[in-house]
């Protein structure tokens, strides 16, 4: 009998220890989880666009950015940088020579860093909206932090030759702006490059 009872107490307290363990982990993962910080969308690289806008369907989106100057921002930066080590801060020409606007701050961006300015410099960190289902619905890609480029956008790095004195004044001048913008243009809706409309990018 004593056995019997003995036995029923430390089923009991086994249960109560076991159940006190499960609460006490969901609570810990619950503050986890709470107090984790929300990561910001990140860069995932022009090699991720590669597989689906490389299609005359999208557009030629890829083709139209690697045969441009834009692939090359980085390389000729970086050229530039070496052959004049003291021509300024070169932070300050990664604004307009990379993705990112700025040097690399970890292991991905440093792999990606040689695409020069790619789809992402118009269009948004791609970590968010770069699926496949945000991609063919326009409401989805930008409720998702994608962002349809402009030729309001180029002036953020084609300013004037004067406010870029260690740039060539072809790359910075922007007196043929449009012109410049129908070279570039792409998606679904710019297939035949049409100058009729100078101010949205489709995606």
């Amino acid at each position: 009998m004593a056995i019997s009872y003995l036995r029923f107490m430390l089923l009991r307290v086994s249960y109560i220890f076991w159940f006190g363990s499960l609460a006490i982990g969901a609570f810990v993962a619950y503050k986890l989880l709470r107090d984790a910080p929300i990561a910001s969308p990140s860069y995932v690289g022009v090699a991720s666009c590669q597989s689906c806008h490389s299609s005359s369907r999208s557009g030629d989106v890829f083709d139209v950015w690697v045969h441009s100057k834009h692939a090359l921002a980085y390389q000729v930066m970086s050229k530039e940088l070496s052959r004049n080590p003291g021509i300024g801060d070169s932070a300050e020409c990664y604004r307009c020579h990379t993705t990112a606007s700025r040097p690399p701050v970890n292991s991905a961006e440093r792999m990606m860093i040689t695409e020069g300015v790619g789809c992402e410099r118009c269009h948004g960190p791609g970590s968010e909206y770069s699926s496949y289902g945000n991609m063919t619905d326009e409401s989805r890609f930008l409720a998702n932090g994608g962002v349809k480029g402009s030729l309001s956008d180029c002036g953020h790095c084609h300013t004037a030759p004067s406010q870029c004195p260690n740039c060539s004044p072809a790359s910075a001048a922007t007196t043929n702006a449009e012109a410049l913008w129908k070279q570039i243009r792409h998606g679904q809706a710019d297939t035949t490059r049409s100058a009729n409309s100078t101010t949205t990018n489709r995606n």
